[in-house]
This record gives C-alpha cells, structure tokens and sequence, in this order.
C-alpha cells in the first residue's frame, strides 16, 4: 500500500500523519466549505435564472451625469475653500472691530468730560450762550454799570441800560442785547426805541463806560484821549449841556476830548478849537486858542 501511495517512504507517510483531533477539525472544514460552496452555487443559480432574458442597461448617461456630478463636486470644493478663506478674514476684522469698539469706549470715557465742555463753549445748550459771550457777558455788565454812571447823571435819573439775557433767535448767540430802562413808567424797552438825542447820550455813555473798563482790565495802560465825531446836533440844550458838562468833567480829570461838530453853540463853550472854513479855493483852518 505504501508502494501504490504517493508517498515517497514511510517517513514521508509519517510525518503527513495526522490525529484525530486534527482529523475531525479538517472534516469539519471541508464539511463548511462544501454548505458553503453549495449555498453559493445555489446563490448563482438563482442570480443567473434573475438575469436571464434581460439586456444590460446603457451607461454611457450615467458615466455623464457622474462626470458632471464630479466637475460640480470639484468647483464646489474651490467655492467652499474661498469662502471658507473669506469667512476667516471676516472673523479677524471682527476681532479687530471688537478690540476698536473697547478702545474706543475707553476713549468715549476718558474724552466725555472734555466733550461736554467743548458743546457747552460752542453754545449748544438752551441758551445759545457760548463760552465767548460768556466771558463778553461778564465784560459788558461791568461796561454797562460803568456806563450808567455817566447815563444817569445826564439823563437825570431818567434812563439806565442792562443787559437782557432772553433768547431773540435760536440760530444766533444771545446774551449781549441791550435794553434800556425808564425811570419815568418802570419798563424795559428796547435801545433803538430811544430818540436821537437819547441814543447819542447812551451811546457817549458807553463809550465812556467801554474806557474805564479797558484801563481797569489793563493795568496800567491810560486811555488819555478821546475822539466824539458829531452827534450832538440831535441834542437839546439841557441833554447839550449835560454831554458837554460830562466831557468838561474828563478833561479836568486829565484826559484830551476831541469833538468833531457843526454845531455852532459848541463853539461858545469849546474854547481851543480848529475851525474848518469852506471857501470857493478850497476850506482854511483857523486855530481857536
């Protein structure tokens, strides 16, 4: 038997010996294998007895539409890159939006004081007051008082200007309005309500007024002279004498008063004098001394 065998000697027989164990769990192999082989070959069958008499499809259409599909698929993917990148920009610019906006309310903090000043001194506030015609407020109060002084006297107690602080237009600055009151009916009245010999006498009033406050606020600087040009036409001869009796009053005081007139009374009370002549050659001068 060992001879009619493929095995070359009995060592070879041997040594393909196997146990059996070993003989059993190769029975078992072989015996799942052909369930297996035989399920399979049954499965076969089966696919075959489905297909037969059917053609196979045409996919050539559906080869397109995946070639397409693909094209789509790869500029899609480009699309989403860039925006992806875009996406990212934005995000550091919101971040960078962020970081401005808590500077910039660090600065709002630190700034709304100086802001606040800054709206109050351009006037907007209910009054239109800016901080200029406030510091001209302040100066033309003590003009005016300077100026009632004089205004009193040579109205006889009858006229005295103030300042009115109402608001006469929103678009404008306020404040520096003047107003006269008279003694005679107790009301305030506007300034241009006043003749044109009241008007020349507040206006000298202020005039002078305006002087000693300049030389109060300079310390030291004198205004020695002072130039009247004309007015004095449209006074009657008390207001007349009550303007020359002030001026008289500044000249003894030490200063220089000049007046520029055609009023020929003036010439009997103003004794050193340049008189202008006119004359068909031209106009002389004459000294009055």
């Amino acid at each position: 038997r060992l001879d009619a065998s493929d095995f070359e000697s009995q060592a070879a027989f041997l040594a393909a010996l196997r146990t059996e164990s070993t003989r059993k769990q190769l029975q078992q192999t072989i015996a799942a294998y052909e369930q297996n082989l035989a399920a399979a070959t049954d499965r076969l069958q089966r696919a075959q007895n489905a297909v037969n008499g059917k053609t196979e499809p045409e996919l050539s259409a559906c080869k397109a539409a995946e070639q397409q599909a693909d094209a789509l698929y790869r500029q899609l993917t480009a699309q989403t890159a860039v925006t992806a990148k875009e996406l990212s920009d934005l995000q550091k610019a919101q971040l960078q939006l962020q970081e401005l906006e808590k500077k910039m309310g660090t600065l709002q903090d630190a700034y709304q004081t100086a802001a606040s000043l800054a709206e109050t001194a351009r006037g907007n506030n209910p009054s239109r007051l800016t901080f200029s015609a406030f510091v001209l407020q302040a100066i033309l109060d003590d003009v005016l008082q300077a100026a009632n002084l004089r205004l009193t006297s040579m109205s006889r107690g009858r006229y005295s200007l103030s300042r009115t602080g109402d608001v006469l237009d929103a678009r404008r600055e306020n404040g520096l309005n003047i107003e006269v009151t008279d003694s005679f009916t107790g009301v305030a009245r506007p300034v241009k309500t006043l003749s044109g010999g009241e008007l020349f006498l507040a206006s000298l009033s202020l005039a002078l007024g305006l002087s000693d406050v300049v030389q109060a606020y300079a310390g030291g600087i004198r205004l020695d002279t002072i130039l009247v040009d004309e007015g004095f036409g449209t006074l009657d001869s008390e207001a007349l004498d009550m303007a020359i009796r002030t001026l008289t009053d500044l000249q003894k005081g030490g200063r220089l008063v000049g007046i520029i007139s055609h009023v020929s009374e003036l010439r009997e009370r103003i004794s050193a004098r340049l008189e202008v002549i006119p004359g068909q050659r031209g106009s002389t001068t004459v000294f009055h001394v």
